[in-house]
């Protein structure tokens, strides 16, 4: 089973605590292993929102699943190369095509 979730916030850490409860929860009580975040919605991003990402993809990895995230803009595409996380977790232009292969 494939969860998306799409981000609506200015940046994901204005939902932070949420979103972090969330991600476990699903993880660890649902035994969700598929996971997007589409980042469509997200202007803008901080240290804040790449740490939430970053723990997101290691507690999904750790339960033998994936993380991947979709529709990021130019501008957070950027920080998420400037910062490494591409290396860590798939980004895709579209929702459709990090659904695909997951």
């Amino acid at each position: 089973m494939l969860l998306s979730w799409r981000l609506r916030a200015e940046s994901p850490s204005a939902g932070s605590e949420q979103l972090e409860w969330a991600t476990d929860s699903l993880v660890r009580e649902k035994q969700q292993k598929k996971i997007i975040f589409d980042l469509t919605g997200v202007t803008q991003i901080d240290s804040t929102g790449i740490g939430i990402i970053v723990m997101s993809a290691g507690q999904v990895k750790q339960a033998g699943g994936e993380l991947r995230l979709a529709g990021a803009n130019k501008h957070v595409e950027q920080v998420l190369k400037l910062t490494s996380v591409e290396k860590l977790v798939s980004s895709s232009p579209t929702l459709a095509e990090a659904a695909s292969g997951i």
